[in-house]
């Protein structure tokens, strides 16, 4: 073999050896390949703002129905509270309604001082609870002003708003409607202390709100 056919050789078999390589080379892997996704559920890269305030409103009212139903179950006196419903919520306010009963009334038949006194205190708690999971908190002031009566079998849209919540406090106001005609029926305020809790006492705190 002449020095032209030994160097033409010589590239062939380099040439079958890289194909060769290439060959065994091992690819990456993607491992969510692997997992089968029977139905994917399609994510909008660009989610709308109507979109993230309904997500965040379905959260709200889940927490909401959280802290009403620990009020249903409730061995203590936020019993007083155990008849109110959920309607809605949000970062900033709840709305519930109850019905007037025989045991939230006075002698004269209409819904008594002391049960709206509690429904402000509870209801407005609940408010700031929402965004605030499981946080103690503790009344620092509490005002109620009544202005008409309301009678057994009303219906009451009480709407707890959350005016401001800081690192150590919340400040809170509500209002209690007969739901037929949207009368104002009492108006309070309550403002609130976020109780500080020792760090190794926290998993061990019973759920609280």
């Amino acid at each position: 073999m002449n020095t032209s056919e030994i160097r033409a050789a010589g590239l062939k078999i380099i040439r079958n050896l890289m194909t060769l390589r290439n060959s065994m080379e091992i690819q990456p892997l993607n491992i969510f390949q692997t997992i089968p996704i029977p139905n994917p559920i399609p994510q909008d890269p660009h989610p709308s703002l109507t979109d993230i305030i309904n997500a965040n409103e379905r959260i709200y009212q889940k927490r909401l129905e959280e802290v009403i139903y620990r009020l249903n179950s409730s061995p203590n006196f936020n019993k007083v509270a155990e008849k109110i419903r959920p309607v809605s919520a949000s970062s900033k306010a709840i709305v519930v309604e109850m019905t007037v009963e025989h045991e939230h009334v006075n002698n004269k038949g209409t819904l008594h001082g002391g049960q709206t006194a509690a429904l402000v205190d509870i209801v407005t708690a609940r408010a700031v609870a929402v965004t605030h999971k499981n946080v103690p908190m503790a009344s620092t002031d509490l005002s109620v002003s009544y202005f008409l009566p309301a009678k057994i079998g009303e219906t009451l849209l009480i709407e707890g708003i959350v005016l401001k919540a800081g690192k150590t406090m919340a400040f809170t106001e509500i209002e209690f409607r007969r739901r037929s005609d949207k009368a104002l029926i009492a108006k309070g305020k309550h403002n609130l202390a976020f109780v500080p809790i020792p760090t190794d006492k926290l998993n061990s705190l019973e759920p609280y709100y």
